[in-house]
């Protein structure tokens, strides 16, 4: 029987972008670190990360990706829908506001970060035995 990874939820509620002073805090503080509320993510391991706009845009896209995290669209769903709509809005489409300093990423890079975001919780489904 082949190996079948089983599709990884993210669950919405374990994403919380707000920082120890209960303020919203999302940015890249080099190309390797994103400051993701009270969590810094560490992507160094991303080597086809090569700007820190695309850093500052992950950690964007990861909260705009929230709503598609409804408890049953798995992580690589949710990436490329975010990626998708990144691609018909624009950069400045997947943030609050517009910036001007964002750039363009992959949905493995997006399902990176989130896998790397400590305290996400994931549920699997259809993994039985």
């Amino acid at each position: 029987m082949p190996f079948r990874p089983c599709p990884r939820i993210p669950l919405a509620d374990s994403i919380d972008p707000v920082n120890a002073f209960g303020k919203r805090s999302i940015r890249a503080q080099d190309r390797q670190r994103l400051i993701f509320g009270r969590q810094v993510i560490d992507l160094a391991d991303l080597e086809q990360l090569t700007e820190t706009a695309q850093t500052h845009a992950i950690g964007s896209a990861i909260e705009y990706g929230k709503p598609y995290m409804d408890r049953h669209t798995p992580l690589r769903a949710v990436a490329e829908r975010v990626v998708a709509d990144m691609a018909e809005k624009g950069l400045d489409g997947i943030s609050d506001r517009i910036c001007g300093h964002l750039a363009g990423f992959r949905a493995l890079e997006l399902a990176f970060a989130l896998n790397r975001l400590r305290g996400i919780q994931m549920i699997q489904e259809g993994c039985g035995s």
